[in-house]
């Protein structure tokens, strides 16, 4: 899919990312149109762990921004999946 198709498949509120887009979708967490980077938020965490974990491995060393998106959808998946590393992860990242 092109970024172009996916910066408005991400503004579908039922879009899911398929796993070989998560990586895309991802990069759009600090799209500077908020609604994108809501829409790819709202999609990841529709991926459950899987899209969490790979966006949590691409924030590790990237910007503030983007750290704070993987934030706040680590915290809607825990929400959803009460994973106790989520739930310590968010704990540790509070300095963040």
């Amino acid at each position: 899919m092109s970024e172009r198709d996916l910066v408005k498949a991400v503004q579908d509120p039922g879009f899911t990312p398929a796993t070989d887009e998560i990586d895309d979708v991802v990069a759009l967490l600090v799209a500077e149109d908020e609604r994108v980077a809501d829409g790819a938020e709202r999609a990841l965490a529709r991926t459950g762990l899987s899209g969490l974990r790979r966006a949590w491995e691409r924030s590790a060393a990237a910007p503030s921004a983007l750290r704070a998106r993987v934030h706040r959808l680590a915290a809607r998946v825990a929400d959803k999946h009460h994973d106790p590393a989520i739930e310590a992860s968010l704990r540790a990242a509070l300095g963040d």
